[in-house]
């Protein structure tokens, strides 16, 4: 069976596009841009099908920190280290979405 390729973004902005917020940046998103990273190397089958990238800012930092997993185009929102093993094993291994974590549609296509 073919797997697919999977890219996770992590938000790393520390420039918030809405006034009187923080952005992810504040809120550890270099801590999960790097969970996700040793997730990677640790477990991957094939590391050459996962990219794990930083992002530029996702225009939700309201609901901080902001993850974007592909194939899906899944926004999910306020993760936190403890998020990251779920993500991986639902998204990343099985392909299912983290209903639970996921953004509401209103806010799924907001950012790039």
């Amino acid at each position: 069976m073919k797997k697919n390729k999977s890219i996770i973004l992590v938000c790393t902005s520390d420039q918030p596009k809405q006034a009187g917020e923080k952005g992810c940046l504040s809120k550890e998103s270099r801590e999960v841009l790097a969970l996700f990273q040793q997730k990677k190397e640790l477990e991957a089958e094939d590391e050459s099908l996962i990219r794990v990238k930083e992002s530029i800012c996702m225009n939700n930092c309201a609901n901080a920190i902001c993850v974007r997993i592909f194939p899906g185009n899944s926004l999910y929102e306020h993760i936190q280290l403890s998020d990251v093993e779920e993500l991986w094993e639902s998204h990343i291994q099985k392909n299912q979405e983290v209903k639970h974590l996921l953004a509401p549609k209103i806010n799924r296509f907001m950012g790039f």
